[in-house]
C-alpha cells in the first residue's frame, strides 16, 4: 500500500509539473504573439504617419475636409450631387486649362526631342573620335610590330653575315 501511495504521489507531482510547464509555455506564446501584434500595429501606425507627412510635404491636404474651403451641408444625395456639380469648372475654363496643358506638353516634347538629338549627336561624335583613336593606336601598334620584326631580321642577318665571315676566316 505504501508503494501504491508513493506511486500516486509521484504521478500527481509529475502531472502538476507538466501542467505548470504547459501553463508557462502558453504564457510565453501569448507574450510572443502580443509582442508581434504590437510590433505590426506600431509599424502600421508609423506607415500611416509617414504617408500623411509625405502627402503634406508634396502639398496634398490629407485632413477631413481636404479640397473644400467650406464644409458642405446637404440633406440627401441629390443635393450633394448638385453641390459637387457647382464646384466643377465650366466648359470654357476646362478648354483654356487643357489648351495650356497641351501647350506645356508640346513644349516638353520639343525640348525632349531636341535633347535626344543633341545626345545622339554627341554620341556619334564620341564614337567617331573613338574609332579614329583606335585606328591610330592600331597603326602605331602595327608600326611597332613591323619595327620589331625588322630589328629581329636585321639582327638575324647580321649574325648570319658574322658567322659566314668567321667561317671564311677559319678556312683561310
Amino acid at each position: 500500500i505504501r508503494n501504491w501511495r508513493a506511486g500516486l504521489k509521484r504521478t500527481a507531482l509529475r502531472q502538476k509539473k507538466d501542467l505548470e510547464f504547459e501553463k508557462e509555455t502558453l504564457t510565453r506564446q501569448k507574450a510572443v504573439e502580443e509582442h508581434t501584434r504590437k510590433y505590426y500595429e506600431d509599424d502600421f501606425e508609423d506607415g500611416i504617419e509617414w504617408f500623411q507627412r509625405n502627402l503634406g510635404r508634396i502639398g496634398i491636404d490629407a485632413s477631413e475636409h481636404a479640397g473644400t474651403d467650406v464644409e458642405t451641408k446637404v440633406a440627401n444625395a441629390f443635393e450633394l450631387l448638385e453641390k459637387m456639380g457647382e464646384m466643377l469648372p465650366d466648359a470654357e475654363d476646362l478648354m483654356v486649362e487643357s489648351a495650356v496643358r497641351m501647350k506645356k506638353i508640346k513644349e516638353n516634347k520639343k525640348a525632349g526631342d531636341l535633347a535626344r538629338r543633341e545626345r545622339e549627336r554627341r554620341a556619334r561624335k564620341l564614337k567617331v573620335e573613338q574609332q579614329q583613336t583606335q585606328a591610330m593606336v592600331e597603326g602605331r601598334k602595327a608600326e611597332a610590330e613591323m619595327l620589331q620584326q625588322l630589328r629581329k631580321d636585321t639582327a638575324a642577318r647580321r649574325k648570319a653575315v658574322h658567322d659566314e665571315r668567321m667561317l671564311a676566316r677559319h678556312k683561310e
